[in-house]
């Protein structure tokens, strides 16, 4: 636009001086990813809780940033002294004004602030906390569910509605919880429940010398529904086989007919099962028990449990020198608090030195989006170095 030529710029009739519009900012990566999927973004958070938006598949923070400079905010359709419609873009330059004829633009708000976002962890420990609520328990006699009646059970929907997290990462988070879909309810087996479904299944395996690389589910259900004072429902003798099956679990449930059993999901069930009547061991005991309920042929191994133990020296348990170590102590995850400093209290407690990667799968639950294990542990430990590793503790 030259000098000479005029743009009339005015404050429409409809100019909204309550400011109901409110100008949210997005990265290029989002807006792409709502163009592909024609998705949409949802603001979550009850009274009690800070508001996060969540796209298809991430979660974001979000920030008021005020700005003492004003933003006008125009129409959608841009439209000439004659009506006639020139344009359906708002992000217009001085050179789409010139080419487009345009002589006037209509101001319908003003604004001094606009929402930030900051890609965060999505908020998913609340979804354990609802599906604990009520967990499946099996049938009685009569065919009926044992349930709590008391608590309520929740839709794939409700869970989106509840959770301060996007699709993708709920998702995600299910198949971690090792939860399934019945009814349309999502649920957890209750811990005794399981071991019983668990043992029965592949003590029926073991007794019709069956092999574990194929296991039929016709044959399995009949064989458990043979048994007296014992029934169990299609769906879930299913959910036990897809548990320690060596095809990744999905979402939605495949008719399959033949199982291939994981031995390495096998051995850490039967450790659970060991670490359920004692959460400390010492290595050589633990080691016989271990072997004795695992299936014939299989050799367990103490590195298929790194995710959920910790070594320690029985007569020194401050003691991070491997060649001493000759305990190990079961960790619970789902007790361990989700809040970041929590977190490390907690581990601290349970103990002083940590390695890093000894430490690791403890923390791989709350490492932010951009964030990684060594960021982490600066922030929220003191650090030394030994010949041949790192070792963390508290700051405090």
């Amino acid at each position: 636009m030259n000098s000479k030529e005029k743009l009339n710029i005015f404050f429409s009739d409809n100019f909204d001086e309550k400011n109901d519009y409110l100008l949210l900012e997005i990265s290029e990566d989002v807006l792409e990813n709502l163009q592909k999927t024609q998705g949409k973004l949802y603001f979550k958070g009850n009274e009690d809780e800070n508001i996060v938006l969540c796209s298809n598949d991430k979660t974001f923070e979000v920030k008021n940033a005020e700005s003492t400079n004003s933003l006008f905010l125009i129409p959608h359709k841009i439209k000439n002294e004659n009506n006639k419609l020139l344009v359906e873009e708002s992000n217009l330059s001085q050179n789409d004004i010139h080419i487009l004829d345009i002589d006037s633009i209509q101001i319908i708000s003003k604004h001094n602030s606009n929402i930030e976002l900051n890609q965060t962890s999505p908020k998913l420990h609340k979804l354990r906390e609802l599906l604990n609520q009520n967990k499946y328990k099996g049938i009685n006699k009569n065919g009926e569910r044992i349930e709590n009646t008391d608590a309520n059970m929740y839709s794939f929907d409700d869970l989106l509605d509840n959770i301060q997290a996007s699709k993708k990462e709920i998702e995600k988070y299910l198949l971690d919880l090792n939860a399934f879909e019945f009814h349309g309810k999502w649920q957890v087996l209750d811990t005794s429940f399981q071991n019983e479904l668990l043992d029965m299944i592949l003590s029926t395996i073991e007794e019709n010398n069956w092999s574990l690389e194929n296991v039929l589910y016709s044959d399995c259900v009949q064989a458990l529904n043979l048994m007296e004072n014992i029934k169990y429902e299609e769906r879930i003798i299913q959910h036990g086989l897809e548990s320690l099956s060596k095809t990744p679990r999905s979402l939605v449930s495949k008719n399959q007919d033949i199982y291939s059993l994981d031995s390495e999901k096998i051995c850490q069930f039967r450790a659970k099962q060991l670490f359920q009547k004692q959460k400390k061991w010492v290595v050589d005991k633990f080691m016989d028990e271990w072997e004795e309920i695992v299936p014939f042929g299989i050799s367990p191994n103490l590195s298929m449990l790194k995710k959920f133990i910790i070594y320690e020296n029985m007569e020194d348990t401050e003691s991070i020198d491997n060649t001493n170590l000759n305990s190990i102590r079961y960790i619970d995850l789902d007790q361990l608090s989700h809040i970041v400093e929590e977190r490390f209290e907690q581990l601290f407690t349970i103990k002083k030195e940590w390695g890093g990667e000894e430490i690791q799968p403890f923390l791989d639950q709350i490492i932010g989006p951009n964030q990684t294990l060594e960021s982490l542990l600066l922030k929220n430990s003191r650090k030394c170095k030994t010949l041949d590793q790192r070792i963390y503790y508290c700051r405090k």
